[in-house]
């Protein structure tokens, strides 16, 4: 069911107030100046192609491959997820200076099923560095809000870095379809310079991921290539030297040899498995090196991904740095719902000059525990030991 126009303007209606735009006032001259002045500097929009700059900007990197390693690379995914969880799990609300345009909002964001955009949003962010969201609109009312995979989406800009629009290229055989500003909300990870699109998580340590795919796919070739260990079969000694037939013999029944051969031999064959102890470089510490190298990219606190062994005073130093990117992540989607959604939302219901905030809430009591939980087993595996009860205090408080 589409949202319904519930709620009406009062008779008296809301006259909306003129900013410094509309009446043409100068900021530091003395006389009038058009602020809508053109600016003189360009934007780099890279080497592209006349298709692309039909379509818009190039992708900065291969969005789809960003993708492949987010739903390949478990360390990836489960950090993202862990991103997920915490930027959007605790909640949300949105507060007003009017009732009635709270009560409006409410109703849209339960009637659309807000947190499930949310962290599709989220996800979408970290992933690509870009997410798109399709406003629907019929008889001016937004009737539905749509995710549209950031692969397929270019910003088209002039040379001022003004964005006149977004184009989608499903695929090389259909037809790109052209977007208005209005009908698409565009969220952006931290963007670089003047560049239209954002940075995903992963595009700093893709580099770092490729060398750790290679070095596991090398042990896995190691394993399976050394998996089975040679024997070395010794017949007869220095005062029983055997004839080629006895070699034969023993050649011939280890041909046929399976897992559940019984071993039956005389006191002068001696047989030993050759191993490969010291004779095969450890690859482990490479290992580590990479995921602590991924570890650092995602930011995410090491014993959130189920790795103990940390000192106390790290784990709560890495706990407040990741609550503060946590906080940057939320302000870069209020801002956008802020300024280009609910404002019209409640335009469209005859509510204007409304004062809206969008806030995240707090982690519930029950939540926040299982938190100090899960840190309290992983850094009792550390040097450390258990908590100390000043540091169990101050988590509580939190």
């Amino acid at each position: 069911m589409a949202f319904r126009d519930y709620f009406l303007p009062s008779k008296k209606g809301i006259e909306q107030k003129k900013g410094i735009i509309q009446k043409g006032i100068g900021l530091i001259t003395s006389k009038k100046r058009m602020l809508e002045e053109s600016a003189k500097g360009i934007v780099n929009t890279g080497k592209i192609s006349i298709w692309d700059k039909r379509i818009g900007e190039e992708h900065p990197v291969d969005f789809e491959r960003l993708n492949q390693v987010y739903h390949a690379v478990p360390i990836i995914h489960g950090g993202i997820n862990k991103i997920v969880d915490f930027t959007v799990g605790p909640g949300f609300r949105v507060k007003t200076n009017d009732k009635r345009s709270e009560l409006v909002l409410d109703s849209f964001m339960k009637e659309l099923d807000f947190d499930t955009l949310l962290r599709t949003i989220t996800r979408d962010m970290l992933v690509y560095g870009n997410a798109y969201i399709e406003v629907v609109s019929s008889n001016g009312n937004i009737t539905s809000l749509l995710s549209r995979n950031p692969s397929s989406m270019h910003v088209k800009r002039d040379e001022s870095g003004s964005i006149q629009g977004f184009t989608q290229v499903p695929n090389q055989i259909s037809k790109p379809i052209e977007f208005s500003n209005d009908e698409i909300l565009h969220f952006k990870m931290t963007s670089t310079g003047d560049s239209a699109y954002g940075v995903s998580i992963i595009q700093p340590i893709m580099q770092v991921i490729q060398r750790k795919l290679r070095l596991e796919k090398d042990i896995e070739t190691l394993t399976s290539r050394k998996a089975n260990a040679p024997y070395d079969i010794t017949v007869g000694d220095e005062n029983n030297f055997p004839s080629d037939p006895d070699l034969d013999v023993v050649k011939k029944h280890f041909e046929s040899l399976e897992n559940d051969t019984e071993w039956v031999h005389g006191p002068h064959v001696k047989v030993d498995a050759l191993g490969f102890k010291d004779k095969v470089m450890d690859l482990a510490p490479y290992l580590d090196y990479f995921e602590n190298q991924i570890i650092y990219g995602l930011e995410v606190p090491i014993v959130l991904l189920g790795r103990g062994n940390v000192p106390e005073g790290l784990a709560v130093a890495q706990k407040e740095a990741f609550d503060r990117k946590i906080v940057s992540i939320q302000l870069s989607i209020e801002n956008v719902l802020e300024q280009q959604l609910f404002e019209r939302i409640l335009e469209s219901q005859g509510l204007r000059n409304v004062e809206v905030e969008f806030e995240w809430k707090e982690p519930d009591p029950k939540e926040t525990q299982e938190q100090i939980t899960q840190l309290g087993e992983l850094v009792k595996t550390g040097s450390f030991g258990a908590f100390s009860p000043a540091f169990m205090q101050e988590v509580e408080q939190r």
